[in-house]
């Protein structure tokens, strides 16, 4: 959910914990001696399903945890010093009193090489996974694709799956970037609608709206109330014909999915026409049939500024997860 308050060429940026969180990361936070805490739940996932060997480990780590919510505090951890304020304000004294104690500040450069090479192997990684041909697409081309044709003031609004996961973890976010997704509860239609918030909030940004097929089913509305209200948002469907994460969790769980893999009687993969649903609602529709078109889609979708709905096929893999959460065997226990 903080993506974006620093940029992620920051040297000291480590990135994500818990079940999307690199290794390294994840390391660096179960062995901390302290950790000061802004504005963080420390979800189920964040927390690598509260398991200490995987993310935290509270005590004998210590936690200073800031919320403007009392009840956060020390709701899902014990801690050191549990402080109700706002953000900003907390962080500003913190501050100062920082540099009152050490006015020149400290450097370890060891810690920013370690950042650095772990940072750097997971963009080169996602790099190179972007720039493949192949089609339909994977996930990090049209992540790929999408940072090379917005400009750098854009704002991303994710739904749930590769599309909120996958940018949280490895999209090289701008300086003047926003990142917006849903929190805990992951709510499958969230990106559609608050796109169009995001747009009415701030007429001018480019807004995009990251979203699976799911998430589009979910919140068909949202395109022709962008139509009259005359919102410039860009729908792009990432679409794998398929919810994913709920297939991978039947297949776990009974050997085969069922009802998330969408085909057609035939077997075939099926898919409603989104760019046609977009043109249908006065939007403009662009249907991906190759790699090169989805960069030129983009491009076309952001100098017409007029609400527009780009079809994407993408293959159905699921997001790297380095690090632990146990949907899998809290799932396959309710079916025992």
């Amino acid at each position: 959910m903080a993506k974006g308050a620093l940029p992620d060429e920051h040297p000291l940026v480590m990135g994500m914990t818990g079940f999307w969180g690199l290794a390294e990361t994840n390391a660096y936070a179960r062995d901390a001696d302290l950790v000061l805490a802004i504005g963080t739940r420390f979800a189920e996932t964040d927390a690598s399903s509260w398991d200490p060997d995987y993310t935290w480990r509270f005590p004998p780590s210590r936690l200073i945890q800031i919320d403007i919510d009392p009840a956060e505090i020390g709701r899902n951890y014990p801690v050191e010093i549990g402080v109700v304020a706002d953000a900003h304000l907390a962080v500003a004294k913190i501050l100062s009193a920082v540099r009152r104690q050490q006015p020149d500040g400290s450097d370890r450069p060891e810690l920013r090489e370690q950042i650095r090479t772990a940072r750097s192997e997971l963009f080169a990684a996602s790099a190179a996974r972007g720039r493949s041909d192949q089609f339909p697409l994977r996930p990090e081309r049209i992540l790929a694709d999408v940072r090379a044709n917005l400009p750098d003031d854009a704002v991303l609004v994710t739904d749930v799956g590769w599309n909120k996961n996958g940018v949280a973890q490895c999209y090289p976010l701008p300086e003047s970037g926003r990142f917006i997704t849903p929190g805990g509860a992951s709510t499958m239609g969230f990106g559609p609608a608050a796109a169009l918030g995001v747009q009415i909030a701030d007429r001018d940004r480019v807004v995009v709206a990251l979203i699976g097929d799911g998430g589009m089913s979910a919140q068909l509305p949202a395109v022709p109330l962008a139509v009259e209200q005359g919102l410039p948002v860009i729908f792009l469907v990432m679409n794998n014909r398929a919810h994913g994460t709920i297939s991978d969790l039947q297949a776990n769980a009974f050997g085969r999915s069922y009802g998330c893999d969408f085909v057609d009687p035939d077997g075939n993969p099926y898919s409603p026409d989104f760019a046609a649903l977009g043109r249908a609602c006065g939007a403009d529709g662009y249907d991906v049939a190759e790699p090169g078109d989805l960069g030129a889609a983009l491009k076309s979708a952001v100098e017409r500024r007029r609400p527009a709905v780009i079809d994407v096929p993408m293959v159905n893999e699921p997001v790297p997860t380095p690090g632990h959460w146990n949907i899998k065997d809290i799932y396959q226990g309710l079916f025992e």
